[in-house]
């Protein structure tokens, strides 16, 4: 009796399987970066600050906190740039003026409904 090859035996014990663990891999690194990226927490006075100072490139607006990413450094290397993305939260403060700043800045804002318990 004719064994298989070493490799002839891996390949069709993991053959079908490459596909999956291809598409796990896959998903992790276009999804999973931003999900594990460390995320900065900020006063709501440094948030304005940041605003006011231009560095703040998106903002999601939920009931209780402010989240989004902070605008890559205008001296970095384009690409440093994807590396050096920096995410921020906040909690939100009763502010009537927030939205006219967030436009006023030219920030990609959204908003973020309240989940139901």
């Amino acid at each position: 009796m004719l064994k298989k090859p070493i490799g002839r035996r891996i390949w069709s014990t993991l053959g079908p399987l490459l596909p999956v663990i291809v598409a796990v891999i896959l998903l992790q690194v276009l999804f999973g970066a931003p999900l594990l990226a460390p995320k900065t927490e900020m006063t709501y006075t440094e948030f304005k600050a940041a605003l006011r100072a231009g560095q703040i490139q998106t903002a999601t607006v939920g009931v209780d906190q402010i989240s989004g990413k902070l605008a890559a450094d205008k001296a970095a290397d384009a690409s440093k740039a994807a590396d050096a993305t920096k995410f921020y939260y906040t909690v939100r403060v009763d502010d009537p003026d927030l939205l006219k700043d967030l436009e006023a800045s030219k920030v990609n804002a959204t908003g973020q409904a309240a989940t139901k318990e």
